[in-house]
């Protein structure tokens, strides 16, 4: 039988949980602290729980199973990772530190591969495989947190894929990093090539994040040249679209 990955699961899937295994509600927080704050790995981390609760637990669970397939250390102290999911496919996350300020910038994937094939990206070469799930997205940062024992305070979905094409696992992803890993939600950015349709549905999921288009050409001209996404939603569409969402945002 597969274990149930407790990583990812908000503090109500957790306290089902407990009420299914007839455990004390409590032990759902407990839990919580334990995976979002203080970045274990392993059940037998938990070191509140009872030993005896934790063998119990550890029979039906686990806290992750993904995995670290590659890492890279730059001289800046900038690290990226290659995370590698059960079903054997991978995505890159990178830290990123700024002149030594204490916020750490965790810049996530949100698929794998991406179908927006910019000239200039190397993932769209590869074409698109599938979505991320909305845990798989948090599973990122908390790799970082659990290899680092740093604690992620910025999120930008700048790394592989187009977030708003896999938009209702994306919006999950910031609520369990806003709720559960306590970052900001103005301290989260979300970067789109320009799919103007899902930016006001993103404007629409009232969450505070920001939004940031990757324009890269100041044309219609050169953008379509270097941005197949363009000939379907050229610059004065997408403004249209940024117009909206600040009207509903306001931000």
């Amino acid at each position: 039988m597969d274990k149930i990955v407790l990583s990812g699961k908000n503090i109500a899937e957790l306290e089902r949980l407990m009420e299914e295994i007839k455990a004390s509600k409590y032990r759902a927080k407990q839990i919580q602290n334990w995976i979002y704050l203080k970045s274990v790995s392993d059940i037998d981390e938990m070191t509140n729980l009872s030993v005896k609760f934790r063998e119990e637990l550890k029979n039906i669970a686990t806290v992750t199973e993904t995995k670290i397939k590659r890492k890279q250390v730059s001289k800046d102290g900038t690290i990226k990772y290659l995370v590698e999911y059960t079903d054997g496919e991978c995505v890159e996350t990178v830290l990123m530190r700024f002149d030594n300020r204490a916020n750490l910038t965790a810049c996530v994937s949100s698929q794998v591969g991406c179908a927006v094939n910019c000239s200039f990206c190397a993932t769209g070469k590869g074409g698109f495989k599938r979505n991320l799930t909305a845990s798989e997205i948090v599973e990122q940062v908390l790799t970082i947190q659990r290899d680092t024992g740093l604690k992620v305070t910025n999120v930008v979905f700048m790394g592989q894929g187009e977030p708003l094409l896999n938009l209702d696992n994306v919006i999950q992803a910031i609520e369990i990093l806003n709720t559960e890993c306590q970052i900001g939600s103005r301290r989260i950015t979300v970067s789109t090539s320009g799919i103007a349709p899902k930016i006001t549905e993103f404007a629409k999921a009232n969450n505070q994040s920001t939004l940031a288009w990757s324009l890269h050409a100041p044309t219609d001209d050169i953008r379509n040249k270097i941005m197949p996404i363009n000939k379907k939603y050229p610059i004065a569409e997408v403004k249209k679209a940024l117009d909206k969402y600040f009207e509903i945002a306001g931000r």
